[in-house]
């Protein structure tokens, strides 16, 4: 074959193949690795959970984000609590804070719950070491896996003392490491009792505020019914007009649509820059193909002059395509296989399964036959007589 022939034509043009089946193939791998990643997170918590924030977000369909007005109170927690349709309402209160230890200091958010609560609503999070805060208790902290281990310049364990506003909290307990960003990540979480944070740390006005609720729904309603009906009631509530929100309330299938909006809108981004490598390379392996016609005129005219049919050289020149972009395909694959495990390291959700790389191998393959059409037409077209004279 003649491939062999154009060694370093042949490399470049594989290479641009390469580039651009990598490319879709991480975008696709991430965007995937993605979604599962938070399907997974989903489903540490019930079914049943509604949470709201504060502010009218909408991802998608050109609405922009839009999530810096609006505010929660304690109210709205009381007036879903009086809903027969819900069983428990976690309130969440933080307010900005001086945290030190062994002379580091550091500016961070503490959260305040009431914690009996709070484990019934979102009993995903799990402890390390350690214990949960009682109720009612003061001076005392769970912190989150990242505070505790990886913020300061020794790690922090339970029993330690670290200081918040200049007054001592003693640690009782060290969440796990998760992975998680859906109802609060608690790697970086500074809880403490819902009181203590109310009385000490929120000041003003505030101090009516929330930050966060986390709704529970009782076994056997529907669960979008109950969200539109939570949204029906604090607009109420706030003394909204219909169609107005300054909240968010956040469904199993809000959250699932909203993922799902953000990953399609970012594939079909980075999707279309990729596609640009990828149409390099097939503007590649075009050219390569008709220098190969230009090339092998001679023998285009031996093999019609020994009998080979239009049909056979056609099929000859699309072959050969499609092998030099099947081969890019391979090299791609290894590579985006390789890439996995530096996205690990990174702790970056990826996933290339078995239908990808079936999909991608299709792909590259099909994408030399298309670039090679034209060329090969150009051959099988040639007069054999004229081939034979080509010098």
């Amino acid at each position: 074959m003649s491939i062999s022939h154009r060694k370093l034509r042949t490399f470049l043009t594989i290479l641009a193949i390469v580039i651009g089946i990598v490319a879709i193939l991480s975008m696709i791998s991430l965007g995937r690795g993605i979604k599962e990643d938070i399907n997974a997170q989903l489903q540490r918590f019930s079914p049943r959970n509604i949470f709201i924030v504060p502010g009218n977000i909408q991802i998608g369909n050109n609405r922009g984000i839009n999530a810096l007005t609006g505010k929660l109170y304690e109210r709205d927690a009381d007036v879903l609590a009086r809903m027969p349709e819900i069983e428990k309402v976690s309130k969440l209160i933080g307010a900005s804070a001086t945290i030190s230890f062994k002379g580091k200091e550091i500016k961070a958010m503490v959260s305040g719950v009431e914690i009996g609560v709070f484990l019934e609503v979102s009993p995903a999070f799990e402890l390390e070491k350690g214990r949960y805060l009682r109720e009612n208790e003061q001076n005392a902290v769970v912190l989150g896996y990242k505070i505790a281990k990886d913020t300061f310049d020794k790690p922090i364990e339970v029993g330690n003392t670290i200081f918040i506003n200049g007054r001592p909290y003693v640690v009782v307990g060290i969440f796990k490491e998760q992975n998680t960003q859906v109802g609060g990540n608690p790697n970086n979480f500074i809880l403490l009792d819902y009181n203590e944070v109310k009385q000490k740390f929120v000041t003003g006005k505030q101090k009516d505020e929330v930050m966060f609720l986390n709704v529970l729904v009782r076994e056997g309603y529907d669960i979008e019914e109950v969200a539109a009906r939570i949204e029906e009631m604090l607009r109420i509530s706030h003394k909204l007009p219909k169609d107005t929100k300054d909240f968010t309330v956040f469904s199993p299938k809000v959250i699932q649509d909203q993922v799902n909006n953000i990953i399609n809108l970012l594939n079909t981004f980075l999707g279309a820059i990729a596609s640009i490598s990828l149409i390099v390379g097939a503007i590649g392996i075009s050219n390569t193909m008709f220098s190969a016609v230009l090339e092998r005129t001679r023998e285009i005219g031996i093999l019609k002059a020994v009998g080979a049919r239009e049909s056979d050289i056609y099929l000859l020149f699309l072959l050969e395509g499609g092998i030099i972009s099947l081969i890019g395909g391979v090299i791609a694959i290894i590579i985006a296989m390789l890439l996995s495990y530096v996205f690990d390291a990174f702790d970056v959700a990826y996933s290339i399964g078995l239908d990808l790389v079936i999909i991608s191998l299709i792909f590259s393959f099909f994408t030399g036959v298309i670039a090679s059409i034209i060329p090969a037409r150009n051959a099988a077209k040639m007069s054999a007589v004229e081939a034979l004279r080509y010098e």
